[in-house]
């Protein structure tokens, strides 16, 4: 998640703020469920690196807000 913030920060100023939150969250969604459908402890590993990728959208722009 730390690295993810980096790239959401000027990301945020090009697309603004309130769709950058909607999107992290909105896609923070699939992987979530997708986890919850996991065969094996590698898939949700996986998912949860996603997750974390995407859920880095909402707190970088949160803390500039």
């Amino acid at each position: 998640m730390a690295i993810s913030l980096f790239f959401y920060g000027p990301l945020s100023d090009a697309l603004g703020r309130k769709n950058l939150m909607t999107f992290a969250l909105v896609t923070a969604a699939i992987p979530t469920m997708a986890a919850g459908f996991a065969q094996d402890f590698n898939f949700i590993l996986l998912m949860r690196f996603c997750q974390g990728l995407l859920l880095g959208g909402l707190q970088s722009v949160a803390m500039a807000i």
